[in-house]
């Protein structure tokens, strides 16, 4: 969403600062297989959000690499803090995105994205069909998928 939304807004000649604490595009730059997003066939999560990013780059957004510790949100100009200084802006566009919670068996870290699904929506597909394991919320909220 923040990435689309850099995109939409810099292309409508907007100044567009995009700050990130971590790295740019989110829960779905974790994934290693997309096939579902128009008109991409198949590609990396990784590949997708550097696409997404140079496009948006190019239309003139600008992206900064920082934590963002508070918001003043008082007057007509509003302020970001950060942990590389202050913005100063007219508007705040929040997309806080997804951070998928860890459950610390061993091998979770090496093969998240490559097997270690976060997503029943996003990758259930993948796995029909086959043995698999899941929280209970995951299995609760995309039992469509009807993995068990």
């Amino acid at each position: 969403v923040g990435l689309t939304a850099a995109l939409y807004l810099a292309r409508a000649r907007y100044r567009v600062i995009v700050v990130e604490k971590e790295h740019f595009g989110g829960k779905i730059s974790i994934t290693d297989e997309v096939v579902n997003f128009p008109e991409v066939e198949r590609t990396s999560g990784k590949a997708l959000t550097e696409t997404m990013r140079r496009q948006a780059q190019s239309l003139g957004a600008e992206f900064l690499l920082a934590e963002v510790t508070g918001l003043i949100m008082d007057g007509d100009v509003k302020t970001v803090q950060s942990s590389r200084g202050k913005l100063r802006c007219f508007g705040v566009l929040l997309a806080t995105g997804a951070h998928p919670c860890s459950v610390g068996f061993a091998g979770e870290a090496e093969f998240k994205g490559r097997g270690i699904a976060y997503c029943a929506t996003c990758d259930g597909e993948f796995f029909t069909g086959k043995i698999t394991a899941g929280l209970l919320t995951f299995l609760l909220t995309d039992s469509r998928w009807q993995i068990i």
